[in-house]
């Protein structure tokens, strides 16, 4: 199994996991998305929202997390998403944050970017561990 197919099945069992957890906290789950724009929708006290969840494989190994900024020479991730949250998983713990102020925060700030993702065609923002769980606008969920 190559490297994109073990991440795809690892983020798979991560999705499930993560949507019997906010089941649990009074969350429903309306749909799963096979749209790029996110990954599924969620029903709370009658609000429906959209949420792009990312397992972030890597963090806890390099120390910081990657936001993808844009991926074979075009806008994705960040750039184009249509859900109203993010939430990150690093390690065991999940983290959530609305999409648009974690947009601002990126384009208001220095923040440094990097090459990753399969074969380097993706650009990331890179924030340390530490920085991004002090952000005022991300908060641990479970």
């Amino acid at each position: 199994m190559g490297n994109f197919e073990r991440d795809l099945a690892e983020s798979e069992i991560a999705t499930r996991k993560l949507i019997k957890a906010l089941k649990a906290n009074g969350i429903e789950l309306v749909y799963l998305s096979d749209s790029k724009e996110y990954d599924f929708v969620v029903k709370k006290k009658g609000k429906v929202r959209k949420v792009e969840f990312k397992n972030d494989i890597k963090a806890e190994t390099t120390g910081r997390v990657a936001i993808e900024k844009w991926s074979r020479g075009k806008p994705s991730g960040i750039c184009t998403t249509e859900a109203d949250y993010y939430i990150y998983q690093i390690g065991k713990a999940y983290y959530v944050m609305q999409t648009m102020k974690l947009a601002q925060f990126l384009l208001a700030n220095s923040i440094e970017t990097a090459r990753g993702g399969d074969n380097n065609t993706s650009l990331m923002y890179i924030i340390p561990i530490p920085i991004f769980k002090k952000l005022k606008f991300v908060k641990q969920i479970l």
